[in-house]
């Protein structure tokens, strides 16, 4: 997340489309390695699932070179990945 997050401000849009899938394998695999009723849980789903979409629209940003539209999702990214942090570790 810290190297996405970097690239806020004057992005690098091929380095912000490569981080981004980067995260996503990050959130897969926490997601595929969490205990089964970690994943269950609805508060995990919501942030997993959040995030996951929140990338989804970061390909969007770069191909229309939407400075804001990326910012806006690397905070919500950020958000989510305190979230887990703090709540699931």
């Amino acid at each position: 997340m810290d190297a996405l997050f970097a690239l806020d401000g004057k992005p690098d849009w091929e380095s912000v489309s490569a981080g981004a899938e980067s995260y996503r394998g990050t959130l897969q695999r926490c997601d595929g390695m969490a205990p089964e009723r970690v994943r269950r849980d609805g508060e995990f789903r919501r942030l997993i699932d959040g995030a996951l979409a929140s990338l989804a629209q970061v390909p969007k940003a770069a191909e229309t070179r939407d400075a804001d539209l990326l910012h806006r999702l690397l905070i919500e990214l950020r958000s989510f990945d305190n979230l887990l942090a703090f709540r699931f570790g």
